[in-house]
């Protein structure tokens, strides 16, 4: 009986170690599994660079003493926001191709903000000319190097002047939104001899009269994605112009305040 009774009693322990180790597997599995998901979680937030032109012999885009964080040293990358700013004009040379999240460019005054694309592709989900993040300055944003900057969405403040200059071979590509809140007569002209990328959707803007123009004979504006086509019939006309005759169409694509007009560039096309 009491080798039995010891027998007994080595089982349960046997299966009280091993309840025990397998819950603190299971508890170091689960931990590993929140580490992974906080890790993942900073991840998706990303981190703000503040460029600082600070890494002595270059202006490369990967040289992280160009750059400022909190999070420590290191450039802009996938899922952070690279930040421009400042009291004098700033020159970026992408010395390789970069996808990050956000781009927001904007120095005071007559500053320009430069960014030597170098034959490398910059892509980001956002594109804000925001200048000092309230809109107070005009800002300038010069995009040249034969390379090419692909946004989501670009997007201009409220008042104040914001030039785009595209240079000779680059494009700027604008996917999905072209929006602009022009409530305090803010503008934005796009420049240059470069292409620019719409969205076929066309161009956004709030309250009233769009203030996006393209100044200049030379920049190429063109569609990206399918564009709606209209086909307007006439028939039986009544005294035919036998001259050249001049025919507005004006498109609102929602009577809704917030998106009051929808403004993109007509072709039209005739037959006989």
């Amino acid at each position: 009986m009491i080798f039995g009774d010891t027998v007994k009693t080595s089982a349960l322990f046997q299966n009280t170690i091993f309840s025990f180790f397998l819950k603190r597997a299971s508890t170091v599995k689960y931990c590993a599994f929140f580490a992974a998901y906080v890790l993942c979680a900073i991840g998706a937030w990303g981190t703000n660079y503040t460029w600082t032109g600070g890494g002595g012999t270059d202006s490369n885009w990967t040289n992280v003493g160009n750059w400022y964080s909190d999070s420590g040293s290191s450039y802009p990358g996938t899922g952070d926001t690279a930040i421009f700013k400042g009291d004098k004009a700033v020159t970026v040379d992408l010395d390789d191709d970069i996808e990050i999240s956000k781009l927001q460019t904007g120095t005071g005054g007559s500053y320009t903000v430069t960014i030597n694309t170098n034959g490398h592709t910059l892509t980001s989900s956002s594109f804000i000319v925001n200048a000092e993040y309230s809109g107070s300055f005009d800002t300038n944003t010069v995009i040249t190097g034969g390379g090419s900057v692909k946004t989501k969405t670009f997007d201009f403040p409220n008042k104040n002047t914001h030039n785009v200059t595209i240079g000779s071979g680059t494009t700027l590509k604008i996917s999905e939104t072209l929006y602009g809140n022009a409530a305090n007569g803010g503008t934005l002209t796009f420049k240059g001899s470069g292409t620019l990328y719409l969205p076929a959707s066309g161009a956004n803007v709030d309250y009233g009269e769009s203030k996006i123009t393209y100044d200049s004979t030379e920049l190429k504006v063109l569609p990206l994605g399918e564009p709606t086509y209209y086909k307007v019939t006439a028939t039986e006309l009544d005294d035919f112009p036998t001259t050249n005759i001049t025919i507005t169409i004006t498109r609102n694509k929602t009577d809704a305040p917030s998106l009051k007009q929808v403004k993109y560039a007509y072709t039209f096309t005739t037959t006989n």
